[in-house]
């Protein structure tokens, strides 16, 4: 409800005479609030009463913002949406970084950073147990990781995902 209230002032650019937030939900509700309409909401035609602000009470308890205020209010606004614009362009440089580094990686090894074949670069100890496959006579890895036994063909470690696993990050690249 408060979060409506604050709506209404801002984009109506005015201030509050009372602190509503002192206030009390249901003394909010009866006072700055009033029933608008109704609607059958189910096969068994029950009804849904909607309500919406009573913007009449709600202008008796605020009052027009002064020029200095609104100016204020104008300053705050723009240096939010700086503050949101540096924020998305550094998340836009991590993000091309990390890509950068993904690609590297690749290049470098011939496998994605979070496939069993990274997983098998960065941890062999899990890859010790092999056995011969008896129809193709290919290696096959028998590990357990995170809980889950596997077993996976040579051929297969560099196309299956090893979810949770960045050797990106395990080797501190």
């Amino acid at each position: 409800m408060l979060a409506v209230i604050d709506d209404y002032l801002f984009f109506e650019d005015l201030a509050p005479l009372v602190d509503f937030s002192k206030m009390k939900k249901a003394e909010i509700f009866d006072k700055y609030f009033e029933w608008k309409s109704w609607h059958h909401t189910s096969s068994q035609f029950n009804v849904t009463h909607f309500y919406g602000l009573n913007e009449g009470a709600l202008e008796e308890d605020t009052r027009a913002l002064t020029a200095e205020e609104l100016e204020a209010q104008a300053e705050a606004s723009r240096i939010e949406a700086e503050k949101k614009k540096k924020e998305e362009e550094d998340y836009k440089k991590l993000v091309e970084e990390r890509e950068r580094k993904e690609k590297e990686f690749e290049e470098k090894y011939g496998f994605k950073h979070d496939t069993f074949a990274a997983l098998k670069l960065v941890h062999p100890e899990l890859f010790e147990n092999v056995r011969i496959a008896k129809k193709s006579g290919k290696p096959v890895y028998t590990f357990v990781y995170r809980g889950t036994e596997f077993n996976l063909r040579e051929e297969r470690l560099e196309d299956s995902t090893a979810y949770g696993f960045d050797a990106i990050k395990e080797l501190g690249l």
